[in-house]
């Protein structure tokens, strides 16, 4: 049961930007410098049910840049 998996490395970002969003999942940038990124392939709104990226993105969607809190 893994919702997430490291993607490569980015350039440096605010940690929680978001670089990426399609189908796979969505990919924010992460660690001390913002140069590293997780790909979440399945995400939660706090009371809802957990969904799969693309089912999220369809009633939530993001863009690139945006921050994800």
């Amino acid at each position: 049961n893994t919702a997430s998996t490291l993607a490569p490395s980015f350039s440096p970002a605010p940690c929680g930007q978001v670089l990426a969003a399609d189908a796979d999942g969505i990919t924010l940038a992460c660690g001390a410098d913002g140069s590293e990124g997780v790909l979440a392939t399945q995400l939660q709104k706090a009371g809802g049910k957990r969904l799969a990226a693309v089912d999220f993105l369809a009633g939530y969607p993001l863009q690139i840049g945006e921050i994800f809190q």
